[in-house]
């Protein structure tokens, strides 16, 4: 997770582990309570052949805390 600004990121590992070998992936993880901005949410994956997929999506923090806009996610594949 990174903040959205005109400066370098602050790059915040939410969490990390195994998905099982049918794909499924159990956990569920929280974002911390975020000061009002914009923040990039990127997932990413690396298959065993090394194939990697991410997915990130723009979150925008309101004045109390909630979410005022999620925008869809933008796989890309390498």
């Amino acid at each position: 997770m990174t903040r959205v600004s005109n400066v370098t990121p602050t790059i915040t590992t939410l969490a990390e582990g195994t998905i099982d070998a049918d794909g499924s992936f159990t956990s569920m993880t929280r974002l911390p309570a975020l000061a009002p901005g914009t923040y990039n949410v990127q997932m990413v994956g690396t298959h065993v052949n090394g194939s990697t997929l991410q997915l990130t999506s723009q979150v925008t923090i309101g004045g109390l805390g909630q979410f005022t806009s999620i925008d869809a996610n933008i796989p890309v594949i390498r």
